[in-house]
């Protein structure tokens, strides 16, 4: 037993290691699970990835996990993986972090503390039905995200970027 309360490996002992992508390999076996080979040839099945900076920085850091959820390596630069395993990992994190940007506000509904928004997107139009005032995240630039009541996530990359009609129906909601 060690200091952590049984736990023969904890989080504070596990070291992770940074790896070059060159030494990488990313490719989907045939029971359509994430595997993953480093250049020191340990290799993982069942790998799940994810961004270390979504929001900031979202090219540059990846954390790959192995079927336990552990961390197996961060990949910095991990655009820069040989060109089948950064498609693979592109189209892995477009999945995962699937955010249509908000280009438009049709209109903006408020009942029962729910507002409901008719958008535009870069996806199509959406309605989307936000928690008055509890699901909105505004970040540097004029950016927000918002949390619908169904956990889908959108962003308006910029308040200021918005036509006149829209920005005048998300003052109204904000």
């Amino acid at each position: 037993m060690n200091g952590h309360g049984g736990i023969e490996e904890s989080v504070l002992e596990r070291e992770v290691s940074y790896v070059d992508p060159e030494g990488v390999t990313i490719w989907r076996d045939g029971y359509g699970q994430l595997r993953l080979k480093l250049a020191d040839g340990r290799q993982f099945r069942d790998v799940h990835l994810t961004l270390a900076f979504p929001l900031s920085n979202a090219g540059r850091m990846l954390i790959l996990h192995d079927a336990d959820l552990a961390e197996v390596a961060i990949i910095d630069e991990y655009l820069n993986l040989e060109e089948q395993s950064r498609e693979l990992v592109l189209t892995e994190l477009e999945k995962a972090y699937f955010m249509p940007q908000i280009t438009r506000i049709l209109s903006v509904h408020e009942q029962h503390g729910v507002a409901t928004l008719e958008v535009e997107t870069d996806r199509g139009p959406r309605t989307v039905q936000v928690e008055f005032h509890h699901r909105l995240r505004f970040l540097p630039g004029g950016r927000v995200l918002i949390h619908d009541v169904d956990a889908n996530r959108y962003e308006i990359p910029s308040l200021d970027d918005l036509d006149a009609r829209s920005q005048a129906l998300i003052d109204e909601f904000l």
